[in-house]
């Protein structure tokens, strides 16, 4: 990741702001979020999945992951993702 004096040296090479291509990083708590929303972790949310059992709940919680997962994914290490 280039340093903070060359992120809108890069940027304005390409045409664009700093935060498009340098994302700030999330100061979300995603995992509270997901619980917050649907009363469920991310484990329950497999699993109701897998027994097919969904409901709006279960639907909440899968939009509020793969918001979290796309928002993330271009500054987060892959290996956090994964988890």
């Amino acid at each position: 990741m280039p340093n903070e004096f060359c992120q809108p040296i890069i940027a304005a090479l390409f045409g664009t702001v700093t935060r498009a291509l340098f994302p700030a990083p999330a100061r979300q708590d995603g995992d509270r979020e997901i619980l917050a929303a649907s009363g469920m972790e991310t484990l329950e949310i497999v699993s109701r999945l897998n027994r097919s059992d969904v409901d709006n709940a279960t639907l909440d919680a899968l939009r509020i992951t793969a918001d979290r997962l796309a928002s993330e994914f271009p500054f987060m290490p892959s290996e956090q993702l994964l988890v």
